[in-house]
């Protein structure tokens, strides 16, 4: 746990490496949305969205 309070958050590295694989669907689980904003940025050619419940996620699942 110490570590992970103390380690720096790679959230950059992470995404470029995801698109670099070919991944170009995002989706942010959470009542906010912190990180789309941040996601747009970084992968502008990405398809970026969130939902906020899990009946919101099932849904995004069944269509997926």
């Amino acid at each position: 746990m110490e570590m992970q309070l103390r380690s720096p958050v790679r959230w950059a590295a992470c995404v470029q490496m995801l698109v670099g694989l070919g991944c170009d669907t995002f989706l942010e689980v959470g009542r906010n949305v912190p990180l789309m904003g941040m996601m747009r940025e970084l992968a502008p050619q990405a398809k970026a969205g969130a939902v906020g419940t899990p009946t919101a996620v099932q849904e995004v699942a069944i269509e997926g």
